[in-house]
């Protein structure tokens, strides 16, 4: 498996100036306070960032990243697993990522708190998990997982057919062109949210991907985090622009969704197109934006686009189903609270918030929409399972207007969304004002 470690440390040299966050550094995490253990999806990263920097110092949340999976198998193991990958510190002052450290000592493993995922537990399949009494899945914002290719790619759309043969097969037996390179076909592994929630949506099983391939080119092609996936797919662009495919969520992708270019400081940005999606239900195939050039996630909040679920926070919960810290959080560097705990998933599931509460709700709408991840009260359907059946949504506070108003830098484009001062400024169909935009409710 040298090969494969090569690799990946090349595709992250090569992709090093495309990090969403600004450059990290390492910082004594047993200087800090009131802190949470968080660790899972490398896809949520860009969440848990917006919602650090919204907590402020209220909680410091220290995140370690091995995959999907292996978050809640942390929580639900029997006796509970650390987590040995590198914790990290999310850091709301610099919005990046630093290293932690024990002063002059590396950080040790982490006992676990809150397991982060893309996908339900009952998705995962490396291992299985189940989550009986004493744990709960708590649900936050709405992440779409995207197919990707370079931006120079002459390729706009995908169906769920062909991306089951692409990446089934990987241009062995069956080729849809122009993906005919298995070298060229990037995957993340079956304990990823993100190849798990595609997997469902193109009715590949999670651990049949790249199956026709001998085991060690198989592993060769795939890529432990989002942020080596940005680089491949980025790379392509002036290597192998029609035959480079593979999987992002939307929020490691938008980032970069334009032509490679250059910022005035010689940053490397852009490189990376998400495909239209047809789902084996539709004749059409849909971006998850109403275009290319939009970032209005219409398709998905609408039922259109068909690759997105909620993301997952499980937590061990006491006997009344409220959050509580890992049992062995007084074994932590710094240890955790229940307190801190539940405030962390009141956060994200919007609990409790207000426009005067600490962080306020309009506060965390912004941190989630800014993370290319849409609120849940912008939504218009619902799921109750992994890419399954949609039902039309109405949420308690809807926010859809104010979503669109961030992402719009002020204006909105739905035709229902009217500005407003008070609820008295409102008519029936939309008689709520909310956030300054009338809402149904």
């Amino acid at each position: 498996m040298k090969t494969t470690t090569a690799r990946a440390i090349a595709l992250l040299a090569g992709g090093a100036a495309l990090a969403t966050a600004s450059t990290a550094s390492a910082y004594d995490c047993t200087k800090l306070t009131n802190t949470v253990y968080i660790a899972g999806s490398t896809a949520a990263k860009p969440f848990l960032l917006t919602i650090a920097q919204a907590l402020g110092t209220q909680v410091s949340l220290i995140y370690a990243a091995p995959a999907s999976c292996g978050g809640p198998l942390d929580i639900v193991a029997s006796p509970p697993q650390t987590e040995a990958s590198s914790a990290s510190y999310l850091n709301p002052a610099t919005g990046a990522l630093d290293s932690c450290t024990a002063g002059s000592l590396p950080y040790p493993a982490i006992n676990v708190d809150i397991g982060v995922s893309d996908v339900y537990a009952s998705t995962c399949i490396a291992p299985a998990i189940t989550l009986g009494p004493g744990y709960k899945d708590f649900l936050g914002a709405i992440q779409p997982m995207e197919i990707v290719v370079p931006w120079s790619s002459s390729e706009s759309a995908i169906s769920a057919d062909a991306a089951y043969t692409v990446f089934g097969f990987a241009a062995e037996n069956y080729v849809v062109s122009p993906w005919n390179d298995p070298t060229a076909i990037w995957t993340r592994g079956d304990t990823s949210g993100t190849q798990l929630m595609v997997a469902t949506a193109i009715g590949l099983s999670g651990d049949k991907w790249l199956s026709k391939l001998s085991a060690e080119a198989g592993a060769l092609q795939v890529l432990s985090s989002s942020s080596l996936m940005i680089p491949a797919i980025v790379n392509g662009n002036a290597t192998k622009p029609n035959a480079t495919i593979g999987i992002l969520g939307a929020g490691s992708a938008d980032p970069n969704r334009s032509a490679p270019a250059k910022s005035d400081a010689g940053v490397a940005t852009g490189g990376i197109k998400p495909l239209a999606f047809k789902a084996k239900n539709q004749a059409c195939s849909y971006y998850p934006d109403s275009d290319l050039s939009h970032f209005d996630k219409i398709n998905v909040r609408q039922g259109r686009y068909d690759i997105w679920g909620p993301e997952h926070f499980v937590t061990n919960v006491d006997g009344k189903g409220n959050p509580v810290a890992s049992p062995q959080a007084s074994s932590n560097p710094v240890p955790s609270t229940s307190a801190n705990v539940a405030m962390v998933i009141a956060v994200i599931t919007h609990q409790n918030l207000s426009s005067t509460s600490t962080p306020t709700l309009d506060a965390v709408i912004k941190a989630e929409t800014d993370a290319h991840f849409v609120p849940d009260c912008a939504m218009q359907v619902m799921r109750t399972s992994e890419v399954g059946a949609e039902a039309s949504y109405q949420p308690k506070m809807a926010c859809g207007c104010y979503y669109e108003s961030i992402i719009g830098n002020g204006t909105t484009f739905s035709s229902y969304c009217t500005t407003c001062k008070a609820s008295t400024d409102c008519k029936a169909p939309y008689p709520a004002c909310n956030f300054g935009y009338c809402e149904a409710q």
